[in-house]
């Protein structure tokens, strides 16, 4: 059987996921409103405008780095048109193997509902609104953030990926149950 972790690190390099360096500097917040709109999505199902593929999990404001990624040649931060090709990279990768040899007790429909999850915390990054997360106002993000050893991301970038994978190692939220 292959461990979880090489079966994750081969998901993702199939899907698409690459590391990359070298951007990440210049991040602003938004509403949820003022990316639809700017990316002329629908939450609705409007005719003529592509559906955003988050709405099930993205119901916050969000922080989008401004910057071009080198290696991809676009910038795939808040991007709905990446993240519809990544799951769907995704889907045909996990299309050729039989989910129940690696678990007994999560099929396909699991995995790929988890990883649509945790494709849309990362790729639509969560605002930090503050220790209460009640802040009205949208905070400013620094400006040409530099990263360092110990601290990856700026002050408006809330660490998502706690939450989100404890519920999908777990089988909760985002799951779908077999």
């Amino acid at each position: 059987m292959v461990s979880a972790g090489k079966m994750l690190a081969l998901v993702c390099l199939l899907a698409g996921v690459l590391p990359s360096s070298g951007y990440m500097t210049n991040y602003t917040c938004m509403t949820m409103d003022q990316l639809i709109a700017s990316q002329d999505l629908t939450r609705t199902g409007e005719p003529g405008k592509v559906e955003f593929m988050c709405k099930d999990f993205v119901n916050y404001p969000v922080v989008c780095d401004q910057d071009v990624d080198p290696q991809l040649g676009f910038n795939p931060s808040c991007n709905n048109t990446f993240a519809i090709q990544v799951l769907s990279n995704f889907r045909r990768a996990l299309s050729v193997y039989n989910c129940k040899e690696y678990s007994r007790i999560w099929g396909c429909d699991n995995c790929t509902a988890a990883y649509h999850r945790w494709l849309c915390a990362a790729t639509f990054r969560k605002c930090n609104l503050g220790p209460d997360n009640t802040t009205t106002t949208l905070p400013t993000c620094e400006s040409n953030f530099t990263r360092t050893n110990s601290k990856a991301l700026p002050d408006c970038v809330t660490r998502t990926c706690q939450d989100v994978c404890y519920d999908v190692v777990s089988g909760r939220r985002g799951g779908v149950s077999d």
